[in-house]
């Protein structure tokens, strides 16, 4: 269509300044498959010519970066007990969770050979089956759990399908777009290693080592936190935020302190009173855990 009516420049366009503005007006809006997509378009309209190039370099820096950020025992303990509390035993259930510690090594291997010509297919392959089988796990038919991954993560395995056989061409016109693209799929994640910030930006959201939040009630029952209505067996006592966002938006809240306590202040503090309640901010490491509080204004 765009060809056809020769709408692609303003199209483009206005799908770029739409997500600007949606990300202005709605914190949460930077989730992985938002800020990828948003980027994806970036590097089109930075270089038609070296669009492939961009998103093998991309691709590869995105994967490696992912692997290296869930090579900690959080990634491994939290995906076991999510598979152990969703699924029923059976070879189903220990296939799942005897293939979780290899997660992390097949993306890193998967990024690596991305950037060869000779691994380039095999590592295509290998994100596209990850892709396809994160799906299919969390899909109706499996787990029924967090169903807006479920097309981000199909989009991405036919990404890595329609790149194989392109190859990686950099020129001195492509340098500009390729600094970009280093710069937001291989610097974030550095970054991310060292301040515990930009956890979307990094690809460390999923690996364990994010910022979680917890509402705390002085007494339990004091309050009717929104979690009891939905899982009587929950604790009375608090309610994880990211829970809470899982269950009613279908989607992760955005893993950072500031947002986490202005959903604090904004909604907990204002439903249960200002003594009633503290919000519990806890960041796991390899280190271990460190934990602070946050109270009511």
């Amino acid at each position: 269509m765009w060809a056809t009516l020769r709408l692609e420049r303003y199209s483009l366009e206005g799908i770029v300044w739409g997500w600007v503005l949606l990300s202005t007006i709605n914190l949460n809006a930077w989730q992985p498959y938002f800020w990828q997509f948003w980027l994806i378009i970036i590097f089109y309209l930075l270089s038609k010519k070296h669009f492939i190039t961009l998103l093998l370099i991309g691709q590869a820096g995105f994967y490696i970066w992912s692997g290296l950020h869930k090579l900690n025992p959080f990634f491994v303990s939290d995906l076991t007990y999510l598979l152990e509390s969703k699924m029923e035993g059976g070879t189903m259930q220990s296939l799942s969770v005897g293939v979780i510690p290899i997660l992390p090594w097949l993306e890193i291997a998967a990024g690596s050979m991305i950037l060869w010509k000779k691994t380039r297919t095999i590592g295509l392959l290998i994100t596209a089956g990850l892709h396809v089988g994160i799906a299919v796990l969390m899909s109706p038919i499996l787990l029924d759990f967090n169903h807006i991954i479920v097309p981000w993560n199909l989009v991405l395995a036919a990404l890595s399908l329609l790149l194989i056989g392109e190859r990686i061409a950099i020129s001195r016109k492509s340098l500009l777009p390729v600094f970009v693209v280093l710069g937001a799929l291989w610097i974030f994640p550095i970054f991310n290693a060292y301040t515990g910030r930009l956890s979307y930006f990094s690809a460390n959201l999923y690996s364990g080592r994010t910022f979680h939040a917890e509402i705390i009630l002085s007494e339990p029952g004091s309050c009717n936190l929104i979690t009891h209505e939905l899982d009587p067996e929950y604790p009375k006592s608090s309610a994880n935020l990211q829970r809470e966002f899982i269950l009613y938006n279908g989607v992760a809240a955005l893993p950072e302190p500031a947002y986490y306590e202005h959903i604090f202040q904004e909604v907990y503090c204002k439903r249960c009173g200002q003594h009633t309640v503290r919000l519990l901010i806890t960041r796991r490491d390899w280190d271990g855990e460190e934990s602070y509080y946050i109270y009511c204004e």
